[in-house]
């Protein structure tokens, strides 16, 4: 259940300068474990960190093709970016999974949707129309997807 009320007023109460909230009795941040408590979310596992090695433009094909069954154009790429209209083209040519799918098939779609959540809404790079690759490689094992924090 949501409290809109408590959301609203906590919205009022936020100073973007200082990433804190002022109350009567003086500022308050988030922690983790506020986090963990208000959202549900498991904070003391997995962590995503953005600790990727160097990779090259043909790493990142390699790993286009092996985990979303697709390879982009080299030059759909800006260093460790993808352009979203590459993405998108690749689903809308293929918008639904067949009958005779396989579990790799359905692998690559799952994958794909979960790096479009992580890499296009959770963790959005503003810097034009690029999704950061940094994500893709954490998406490779889809059992183990659930244990991040």
């Amino acid at each position: 259940m949501i409290d809109r009320s408590l959301i609203t007023s906590l919205v009022e109460r936020w100073r973007p300068e200082t990433h804190t909230f002022h109350f009567r009795t003086g500022e308050a941040t988030i922690t983790m474990q506020d986090v963990e408590v208000l959202y549900d979310l498991p904070v003391n596992i997995d962590h995503v960190l953005d600790n990727e090695p160097i990779r090259t433009i043909g790493d990142w094909e390699n790993i286009c093709q092996r985990l979303l069954g697709f390879t982009p154009c080299p030059q759909d790429f800006n260093y460790n970016s993808l352009k979203v209209s590459a993405l998108n083209a690749h689903m809308l040519g293929q918008p639904q999974l067949s009958v005779m799918a396989t579990q790799d098939m359905v692998n690559q779609k799952a994958r794909y949707y979960m790096f479009w959540m992580i890499a296009g809404m959770m963790m959005a790079y503003t810097f034009g129309s690029f999704l950061k690759l940094m994500y893709l490689p954490m998406l490779e094992d889809v059992n183990a997807i659930g244990s991040y924090s």
